[in-house]
Parts: structure tokens; C-alpha cells; sequence
């Protein structure tokens, strides 16, 4: 298999697991992946769509800290069971080794907060 096909092969499975749990769960699932750039091991993680209350409060906590409303999105909302335990397990917040991996789904979360504010700002009348 090539590369390209493994790369595909991975992005159809990951994708096939989000609709499992979106249809077993019963509310929208949102996956990711990313690789570590030092080691290039592959993490993927899943969260569940945020109720109202949370996209408001990380939106407007967006405005002080985009990091600590990632966090809160990304602590409330994920789905531990199916997502990369250097996601979701705290560490004592001593192992900078999987600080990539923590802040890779940050990021991820961070995406989301945006959109969450993209459908906020077109809703908006004037």
C-alpha cells in the first residue's frame, strides 16, 4: 500500500468512527487527527457538539485567552473513551513530551470555538 493509500484508508476509518458515535450517541461528533512533529505518530481525538451555553461561554472567553477557552471546550466535550489518552489525561501537567499532542487538540478546539463565532456574527441584526 502507498503512503497516499494508508493516509486515505486511516482518514475513511476515522471518519466511519465519527458517524458510529454520532448515531450511537445521538448528538454531532466532531473528529481530528494530527501527527507529533517530532515522532510522527498519528493522535485522533473526538468531541462531542458543545450544548449552547458552553459555545457562548468559550466564545467570549475567546476574547481573553484563546487558550483557556480551548481548554474548556476541549475538557468538556471530549469524548475520552474513543479519543488518545495524551488528549484528555492531565499528567499533573508535568510531561512536556505530550505537550504537542495537548496542544495539537487545543488547536483543534480553538477551529471550533471560531466557527461557533463565525455562526454567531452572521446571526447577528442590526
Amino acid at each position: 500500500m502507498t503512503p497516499e493509500e494508508t493516509e486515505q484508508k486511516r482518514a475513511e476509518s476515522i471518519e466511519q468512527k465519527r458517524v458510529e458515535l454520532q448515531t450511537q450517541l445521538g448528538f454531532e461528533v466532531h473528529a481530528f487527527e494530527f501527527k507529533d512533529p517530532k515522532t510522527n505518530e498519528v493522535f485522533t481525538g473526538y468531541l462531542q457538539e458543545p450544548d449552547r451555553l458552553t459555545k457562548m461561554q468559550c466564545i467570549d472567553m475567546a476574547s481573553g485567552s484563546w487558550t483557556f477557552a480551548a481548554k474548556q471546550l476541549l475538557d468538556l466535550t471530549v469524548i475520552q473513551k474513543e479519543s488518545h489518552p495524551f488528549i484528555w489525561e492531565d499528567f499533573n501537567g508535568r510531561s512536556s513530551q505530550r505537550d504537542a499532542v495537548y496542544f495539537g487538540a487545543l488547536q483543534f478546539a480553538q477551529t471550533l470555538i471560531k466557527r461557533f463565532n463565525d455562526v454567531l456574527k452572521k446571526n447577528r441584526t442590526i
